[in-house]
């Protein structure tokens, strides 16, 4: 539950806050007043921390501590860096871990046993232990033993008997040695580094600079011998491991050569020889496939120009189809087109008639007709090439089907061939590398490498570490208050009774009618005739009158009218006009949970009270059991209550004056009347004899039974108008008074109001910050007080 700071200041007794509110809430004043209280219980067990922790100091020897610094480095074996592709140079959280476990080893702590000897050095195996772990191991062994039926199953089976050689027992010093060193080694990270701190403590000085030196160097002792270790495992196993890569890598290049062989895969500077033939014998069919189309076209060309005639030769439009690449064919048109351009030059100069011109003509007809003769010839010579072309078209088509056809064999073989090659060249690269890392690991066995660095080791402590004087009494004093703090909240909280204004508004949820402090000097008891209730029902004349006036009454009212005790009567008396404005008569019982709380002083005092306000004022001795207010005045064995409740004397017999305080008052015979006090109490002449009062009176107090024992005060409520209830200060229990009020709701009904009495005005603040101290404190030094 969360708990919220409220200023004490703020809160007022009158005012009754929410249940939930103050449950929630906690209150600094409170508790500074709980402190104040219980200032002696702090003291106590401070003092007693104090004393613990002296104790400590005297019987505890002292301890002296060294220790020495590490930092873990990157990884320095470059065999297991490239072997294994880890990154060495940065260090890891997995790193320092395993360092801190190495450190912790059993197998290190041995080492350091052995180096110093320890199971030897009555340094070490001498140390006196504090009585406190004294202390502390004997509880344990106690609550081990106790426990031990309750844990323990079936006892062990016999076993039988080993001989123990001092061998054995030697082993068994060490190890135990070892053990303590384990639980007594301290290591700490420094910050977020990779440096490591050991610390030893120890009862002597050298001895703590010695064991965390050994520490040191049996951590880089061994990190070494590890390192070398795992380089004498790596060289074997490349060792091993060249040998069967050297044996794989022949096997590989066996296997390709033995495949080639099979396959008839015979390889030339350029590839495979069926991969060239196909490539050679494709080139010449596409020449072939040329020299094909060329015939082609050049018989074609020949066939066209033969088609058209010997005369058609004479144009020189159709010469030019005449293809120029046969000789004598090209000789004769070059031949005939110069006869055709002397023609063309004598018929443009001389005319058609020349004779020159018919001799040409002549000429040409008959060059025509060798031309043509020619280009028929040219044209068989061209037929012929074509047949040539075609057949080696042929010849070649059905060689290069066939060389495609072994080429496809062929390829699947290289397939499998250049697989079986890049595995004898994947062996042969690993063995060359692991050859070169076998070189390295045999020269790094002979060298010592370390990941660790020393950055400064354990020198020998001039003070002493523990015990601290200031350390060790100060957790006395912490442990002391925090003991006296459990004990006052164990006190506070066992504290049951009404101490304060805020336990009735806030607790009781009634209203508080204020402090009434422990005063002395009141009357005593008289000497008096005391009559029983057989004298009353059975004597025939009744009790003797009372006098006309008592003598002068000291009240405390009276001595010291400005008083914190008459101030707080006189708030009892605004309180009840609040409560019942208005000029009618007021009948008001006083009363309280257990007899001795003070309520027949209170009643007394408070008569008075209201009688100096100059209002007729009734007093009445209400309670018949103790009849403790006739006793102080001197009333018993004359006249009272039970007289007139049983109609054997008029009311003026029983009533006398108090004092001079203006007060009339009617006692009882005397008291031990219980076995009177229901016929009395609810008697209708009681009843009668009340309404007649109040035409006289202004108020009527009534000093009624204690509400816990009796029910005599219940049987006064029917013709009560206001009960005022008396609680002795740090005497009466809250939930006795809740439960009374909670179980009478006619008493609920007609409560006025609860005043605490008794109240030690001293005492008070230590309670409650927030009730004033009386301003008159001085005149109550008495602590002694006259209950009623």
């Amino acid at each position: 539950m969360a708990l919220n700071i409220a200023d004490s200041s703020r809160r007022m007794d009158s005012e009754a806050p929410d249940h939930n509110t103050r449950e929630a809430t906690l209150d600094l004043g409170q508790i500074a007043a709980a402190v104040r209280r219980q200032r002696w219980i702090f003291v106590a067990w401070v003092l007693l921390g104090l004393v613990a922790g002296i104790a400590h100091l005297a019987t505890t020897p002292k301890s002296y501590q060294a220790s020495a610094v590490l930092l873990l480095t990157g990884q320095t074996n470059t065999n297991i860096d490239e072997v294994t592709l880890v990154d060495g140079e940065s260090v890891s959280e997995i790193t320092i871990e395993n360092a801190l476990q190495v450190l912790q080893s059993q197998r290190l702590a041995l080492r350091v046993v052995d180096q110093l000897d320890l199971t030897q050095d009555e340094r070490y195996l001498s140390e006196r232990q504090s009585q406190l772990a004294l202390m502390t191991g004997q509880i344990k062994n106690v609550i081990r033993s106790l426990l031990s039926p309750l844990t323990g199953g079936e006892a062990p089976a016999a076993t039988p008997e080993v001989v123990v050689t001092p061998e054995m027992e030697q082993e068994r010093l060490r190890e135990g040695v070892a053990d303590r060193l384990q639980q007594r080694v301290r290591i700490y990270r420094i910050g977020q580094s990779s440096a490591l701190t050991i610390i030893f403590e120890t009862q002597s000085p050298e001895l703590s600079a010695d064991l965390a030196n050994a520490y040191v160097q049996g951590y880089t002792e061994d990190i070494v011998e590890a390192n070398q270790a795992v380089n004498e495992q790596t060289a074997t196993w490349l060792s091993l491991r060249i040998a069967e890569l050297g044996d794989e890598a022949r096997e590989a290049l066996t296997a390709v050569e033995r495949f080639r062989v099979q396959n008839g895969l015979v390889e030339s500077a350029e590839g495979l020889i069926s991969s060239d033939s196909v490539r050679r014998v494709n080139d010449e069919y596409a020449v072939a496939l040329a020299d094909e189309a060329r015939g082609r076209a050049l018989v074609a060309a020949y066939e066209s120009v033969l088609a058209m005639g010997p005369e058609a030769l004479k144009d020189r439009g159709t010469r030019v189809l005449i293809p120029n690449n046969d000789e004598p064919v090209s000789i004769l048109q070059q031949e005939f087109d110069q006869f055709l351009a002397r023609r063309d030059e004598v018929l443009e100069n001389f005319g058609a008639e020349n004779p020159e011109l018919v001799r040409l003509e002549a000429q040409i007809d008959d060059l025509a007709s060798r031309l043509y003769n020619e280009t028929q010839q040219a044209a068989a010579r061209a037929r012929g090439s074509l047949d040539v072309a075609s057949e080696r078209v042929t010849a070649l088509r059905e060689t290069l089907a066939k060389l495609v056809e072994a080429n496809a064999v062929a390829g699947q073989a290289l397939i499998e061939l250049r697989a079986l090659e890049q595995r004898a060249e994947a062996v042969s690269n690993l063995y060359e590398a692991l050859l070169i890392q076998a070189e390295r690991a045999n020269q790094q066995r002979t060298l010592p490498v370390s990941n660790v660095r020393v950055l400064s080791l354990a020198t020998v402590p001039l003070d002493p570490s523990s015990p601290s004087t200031v350390r060790t009494l100060g957790l006395g004093m912490i442990l002391g208050l925090m003991a006296a703090a459990l004990h006052t909240g164990l006190r506070e909280q066992r504290e049951r009774f009404v101490r304060t204004g805020s336990d009735v508004t806030e607790r009781l949820g009634q209203r508080f009618l204020g402090y009434l402090p422990a005063v002395g000097g009141l009357p005593g008891p008289r000497r008096r005739r005391v009559v029983g209730p057989e004298t009353i029902l059975l004597e025939s004349e009744a009790l003797p009158p009372q006098p006309v006036r008592l003598p002068d009454v000291d009240l405390p009212v009276l001595r010291w009218p400005q008083s914190q005790f008459t101030e707080t009567l006189r708030s009892i008396r605004l309180a009840s006009d609040l409560a019942l404005p208005g000029e009618g008569a007021r009948i008001i019982g006083v009363t309280s949970l257990n007899p001795g709380e003070g309520k027949t002083t209170v009643a007394m005092n408070l008569a008075a009270v209201l009688a100096a306000g100059g209002q007729r004022t009734l007093l009445i001795d209400a309670d018949l059991r103790k009849a403790d207010l006739s006793l102080r005045l001197g009333l018993t064995g004359r006249s009272g209550l039970t007289s007139i409740a049983t109609n054997q004397v008029p009311v003026e017999h029983a009533m006398t004056e108090m004092g001079s305080t203006g007060v009339d008052v009617i006692g009882s015979e005397g008291p031990n009347l219980g076995s009177l006090a229901y016929d009395v109490l609810s008697s209708p002449s009681l009843e009668r004899m009340l309404a007649e009062a109040r035409n006289t009176f202004r108020f009527i107090v009534l000093d009624l039974a204690p509400l816990g024992p009796v029910i005599d005060a219940r049987l006064c409520l029917n013709f009560v108008d206001q009960v005022v209830m008396v609680a002795a200060w740090g005497q009466t229990p809250r939930k006795a008074i809740s439960y009374n009020l909670a179980h009478d709701p006619l008493v609920r009904s007609r409560l006025l109001g609860i005043v605490l009495n008794l109240v030690d005005l001293k005492a008070l603040p230590r309670y409650s910050a927030t009730d004033m101290q009386p301003a008159y404190s001085a005149y109550y030094q008495e602590a002694a007080g006259t209950r009623g």
